[in-house]
């Protein structure tokens, strides 16, 4: 006959942690490989900054009460929850841009909207008015454009679900496929804003 009191596990009961606050970061990057695409996307989640994470595709909802942060700080290799935008191309003299924007509520007790949009030098010519054909300024261009439409998305969007609106943060990226070029490179861009 075995003696003694309870077993000690049994007299500290188990509580899940308290869930933590969500974060969000928000960042753009652009990357250029001479052997594939994927080598320029690889690239471009580098210089955004969040290449070491798993990126899980979401829709275009942030969190109650997230804030934002100026890096991922999850353990490396974690899945991430990301919305984002991405382009590519290795077309010479291709214009290339992507845009993500936040729109943050006055609540913090409200949800907050992310939209996400791309452009290549076809829908250039719908969206920018310049006739100057030098490429970088086009590009410039393109960006300036694109982070105007994205601001009146997310606008749009917190509207439509009568949501008052505290500010929207915009992260933009673009690059130009060179031309003259024997073997162009392949240009990957990406924006997006990642949630954890």
């Amino acid at each position: 006959m075995l003696r003694g009191g309870p077993l000690s596990y049994h007299h500290y009961p188990i509580f899940p942690a308290a869930p933590s606050a969500p974060r969000f970061f928000i960042s753009s990057g652009h990357g250029f490989s001479s052997l594939d695409p994927l080598g320029a996307f690889d690239v471009a989640l580098a210089n955004a900054k969040i290449a070491n994470y798993n990126l899980v595709k979401i829709s275009s909802i942030l969190p109650m009460g997230a804030s934002r942060q100026d890096k991922i700080d999850a353990p490396l290799g974690s899945p991430i929850w990301t919305a984002y935008a991405t382009v590519a191309s290795n077309s010479p003299g291709a214009i290339l841009a992507t845009a993500v924007a936040v729109g943050l509520p006055k609540d913090l007790y409200s949800i907050g909207v992310i939209m996400e949009t791309s452009a290549t030098m076809d829908q250039a010519q719908k969206i920018i008015t310049s006739n100057r054909f030098d490429l970088d300024y086009r590009a410039r261009e393109l960006a300036s454009a694109l982070e105007a439409k994205i601001k009146q998305m997310t606008e749009s969007a917190m509207h439509l679900r009568d949501i008052p609106l505290k500010e929207v943060i915009v992260s933009s990226t673009f690059a130009t496929v060179p031309e003259k070029l024997d073997n162009p490179p392949h240009v990957s861009l990406i924006s997006a804003v990642c949630i954890w």
